[in-house]
């Protein structure tokens, strides 16, 4: 009996064992099983759900990157513990430029400070501001030492510019994050460009994200990036674009944004061999400074040593009114920094500044004006040297007469119209759907108007979205644009130039090449100036045929309103060039990046024929063991004959 009993808590001990050392997995299953129909059901709908659900800040683009994991894109040859001094610069800054050492911060730096890394050597500094993030939906949030770092720079009378990390994928969100940065760091002194940072977001796995998903062509992304340098232009700074060297060489044709924008290379390396333009190189993300725990991307800025020569005078150029703006353009003048608008202020009996202007800017809207009255205005250049500014002479002074009141047209029902621009203004009156109103000018988001108000006419303010104005009351011309004429003539093996009659009234020009992979025209260019006439489109293949067509748009409001494309005009480029080597042990790359594999190694004098070229390449093509390969070669190594 004794033994019987033995052996049966033996056996429930066993059992006992056996079912604590199943696995978690097993349970769950079994657990599972024993749910009810209400459960199952919620169980399924779970599963149809998408995999993607971040929480807020979770899909930071920078998690990687900044946390202190690069990936393999930003790398040349590094090498360790080197001093920021004995780094190698381009020739290009051998003379004539000077030279500051700055870094760039986010969150992922912890507490900074900055009167010791001002100690340390720290000329400037460029902050994260906000991000995009890399899932979906691609959510703008703000980076949460922003305002920390901002406001501790300027106390330690640090010169910073700005960033978002961006994984923008078209022009309407490229767009979104200019106004979404800007509109952040209203207040706050900027005196260094708004940032763009157009890279892939990067986790354990690799390249990953919404950007890298996407797949844009060039022209795409080129275009992304453009979008965002016009809005950050048009709102009055200075832009510029952040890429590493194999994004800036193969996912974008750089050129076309260095040749008005600034760009910001990062290359972690001794030397870089980017052959395009840059402003400021990133060459570290393991350094050290002062004041700041960890590592820190470590950056040289290069400053164009301002001329001696005095600073030339600005001419306004025209001039153009709606009934509640004014439109100013003017020259450019040669070697500043900006332009300063005035405008003269009646009560102060004084012209007061009211904006503001980066280098590439040249016109300038002033907004929120009165219908039918004369505004006065001048402009001056400057030019930035050092913690000061040197002006130039104020161009003539011209007068301008805002247009006439325009018709409104209220379109919807009970809308208020206020005493004042703002909802906590009084309400004068409610008006109905279809009221006429005449608007006599603007502030912000209100439009001026008129009511009677117990037989008396008062003066109030109405929001402008329920309003539709005459066609007279649109911010630009609503009259056909007119149609131009294009001629193109190859201008090398691998430029085409492009020249057009000019329309009048137009804001700019729109261009288009015909791509016979995609079998449809893709915009190359687009003009932001009405006065500009040509173009030349670079980084072409020779003896190859392109077809061109352009058309010229104008402004109205934030829409642009397109004439008809000109007649399509096809022209070949030159033929190949016979080329040398200009050195030696030269890498022929299968493609247009210091990535790519290298399909030979060439001695200085090697022959070989240049057929095209992509950024800072050519596109070459020689015999590898026997047969005609095509590769690429960095233009700097390249000399004609």
């Amino acid at each position: 009996m004794m033994k019987r009993r033995w052996n049966v808590l033996v056996a429930v001990l066993v059992f006992c064992l056996s079912v604590s050392l199943l696995p978690i997995e097993a349970l769950a299953v079994e657990e599972t099983n024993n749910v009810g129909t209400e459960e199952a059901v919620s169980s399924e709908k779970k599963a149809e759900e998408p995999e993607e659900s971040f929480a807020p800040g979770e899909d930071d683009p920078g998690a990687g990157r900044l946390s202190g994991n690069p990936s393999s894109e930003f790398y040349g040859s590094m090498p360790k513990n080197r001093a920021a001094d004995t780094y190698k610069h381009d020739s290009r800054f051998d003379s004539g430029y000077t030279i500051q050492n700055g870094i760039d911060v986010s969150k992922y730096n912890g507490k900074i400070d900055w009167e010791k890394a001002k100690k340390d050597g720290v000329q400037f500094a460029i902050i994260r501001v906000a991000y995009r993030g890399y899932g979906k939906t691609g959510s703008l949030n703000m980076d949460p030492k922003a305002y920390e770092y901002l406001e501790g720079a300027a106390a330690a009378g640090i010169p910073v510019g700005v960033y978002i990390f961006s994984q923008a994928i078209t022009e309407k969100e490229a767009v979104e994050e200019a106004d979404y940065i800007l509109d952040a760091i209203k207040g706050y002194k900027i005196s260094l460009p708004v940032v763009m940072d157009y890279e892939y977001a990067d986790d354990s796995k690799g390249l990953c994200g919404r950007l890298y998903d996407a797949k844009l062509s060039r022209s795409k992304a080129t275009n992304v990036c453009l979008a965002f340098m016009e809005r950050v232009t048009a709102r009055g700074y200075t832009p510029m674009l952040y890429a590493n060297s194999g994004m800036l060489s193969r996912q974008m044709y750089a050129d076309q944004i260095s040749s008005k924008y600034q760009i910001w290379l990062a290359h972690y390396t001794a030397q870089t061999n980017y052959a395009g333009d840059y402003n400021y190189w990133q060459y570290s993300s393991t350094g050290k400074v002062d004041g700041i725990s960890g590592n820190v991307d470590m950056n040289f800025r290069y400053i164009k040593n301002a001329s001696n020569t005095p600073i030339g005078g600005t001419n306004i150029t025209s001039k153009s009114s709606t009934f509640d703006s004014v439109k100013l353009t003017w020259g450019k003048v040669p070697g500043v920094s900006g332009y300063r608008v005035y405008r003269y202020d009646s009560a102060k009996k004084t012209y007061s500044r009211i904006k503001t202007l980066g280098s590439s800017s040249t016109s300038y809207t002033d907004k929120g004006l009165n219908a039918g009255k004369t505004y006065k205005y001048k402009v001056r250049a400057y030019r930035d040297l050092g913690s000061k500014k040197t002006y130039g002479a104020y161009s003539q002074i011209v007068s301008i007469k805002t247009k006439s009141a325009v018709k409104g047209t209220v379109k919807s029902n009970d809308v208020n119209v206020r005493k004042g621009a703002g909802k906590s203004y009084k309400v004068l009156k409610k008006v109905k759907k279809s009221t006429r109103l005449s608007i006599s000018g603007s502030t912000g988001n209100w439009y001026r108007t008129s009511v009677t108000v117990k037989g008396k006419k008062r003066t109030g303010y109405i929001l402008k979205k329920y309003v539709r104005l005459s066609s007279s009351g649109s911010s630009s011309s609503s009259s056909k644009v007119g149609k131009t004429s294009v001629k193109l003539k190859a201008a090398a093996f691998n430029k085409v130039k492009l020249t057009w009659k000019k329309v009048s009234g137009a804001s700019g020009y729109q261009i288009q090449r015909y791509s016979s992979a995609k079998k449809k025209y893709v915009t190359v260019k687009t003009i932001t100036k009405g006065s500009t006439v040509s173009y030349t489109n670079g980084s072409l293949n020779a003896s190859t045929t392109y077809k061109y067509r352009v058309r010229a748009y104008k402004k109205s409001g934030s829409k642009k309103v397109y004439g008809s494309w000109s007649t399509s005009k096809k022209v070949k480029t030159k033929g190949s060039r016979k080329a040398k080597v200009k050195a030696s042990d030269v890498n022929v790359r299968k493609g247009a990046g210091t990535s790519y594999k290298s399909l030979k190694r060439l001695k200085k004098g090697s022959k070989l024929k240049v057929i095209g070229s992509k950024g800072g390449w050519y596109k070459v093509s020689l015999k590898i063991k026997g047969k005609t390969q095509k590769g690429y070669v960095l233009s700097k190594y390249i000399k004609f004959y």
